[in-house]
């Protein structure tokens, strides 16, 4: 698999999970189970590695979208040198 098309299938895949009410609802629900536990744990490596998980958690959508954006300058690189 090329470059472009490797890149085509990780925008398509994105795109898809960006879209997906099921998977932004999971989000929501991580998000929010999480930031409990963060408020319900004392002070420690527990409550750190949520508190990182939660960082990655917000993370996503903009990588995601970051994936998207590569393809899309990739086609555009492709198209003006043929």
């Amino acid at each position: 698999m090329n470059d472009l098309a490797r890149k085509k299938e990780m925008h398509d895949l994105a795109k898809g999970l960006l879209a997906d009410k099921a998977f932004q609802q999971a989000i929501i629900d991580l998000r929010k189970r999480w930031y409990d536990q963060i408020l319900a744990s004392p002070p420690g490596p527990e409550r750190d590695e949520l508190i990182v998980k939660s960082k990655a958690l917000d993370e996503l959508a903009p990588e995601l979208d970051l994936l998207m954006n590569d393809y899309k300058m990739a086609l555009s690189r492709q198209q003006k040198h043929g």
